[in-house]
């Protein structure tokens, strides 16, 4: 399977520890829990993005409202808005929607994943996004498939490269591109 970003960087491997914290974040509605996923990245990026050209948006991957509704908040949008305040890099919040309501990734083989995110998201400023680098944030990076697959939208709309950076990523995760 071919990875549709340039790069992608992520602060830690996805332990138990790790684990066990993005999931309180994300499913029981502790985003204090923020603060310390911010702390990890912020530690790991030291004093800036390990990418070849610096990023000139920021974007994180967008939930379906009808999740972003039940949980309060989407996890990815708080991370960005973080890194873009820490390295004064615009984001874009609504610079992609997520069109379809997909079920959840964590539980599908890499085959359905690929299927189960392909078409599922649309770019809305895509002006915004031409000739440009752009950094996608998520909170965790397993198989790539969501990043690729909204890569690749960004790209179709213009963007120049998309570098991918999450607090964690699968340990068996083979090397990126």
């Amino acid at each position: 399977m071919q990875l549709r970003f340039d790069a992608a960087f992520s602060a830690v491997y996805y332990n138990d520890v790790v684990k066990e914290i993005i999931h309180h974040f994300k499913y029981n509605k502790k985003d204090y829990l923020a603060k310390r996923l911010m702390a990890i990245m912020s530690n790991a990026l030291g004093s800036g993005i390990p990418f070849p050209e610096p990023p000139k948006l920021v974007i994180p991957v967008p939930l379906h409202w009808r999740k972003k509704m039940q949980r309060g908040f989407n996890q990815s949008e708080l991370l960005a808005h973080y890194i873009g305040t820490t390295l004064r890099i615009e984001v874009l919040p609504k610079g992609l929607s997520r069109i379809r309501n997909t079920p959840p990734q964590t539980s599908l083989s890499p085959t359905q994943r690929e299927e189960n995110v392909k078409g599922a998201f649309q770019v809305r400023r895509a002006a915004k996004l031409k000739g440009k680098a752009v950094l996608l944030v998520d909170d965790v990076l397993t198989t790539g498939l969501t990043a690729s697959e909204c890569a690749r939208v960004l790209k179709k709309a213009g963007a120049e490269s998309v570098y991918v950076v999450t607090v964690a990523r699968s340990v068996g995760l083979d090397p990126m591109p």
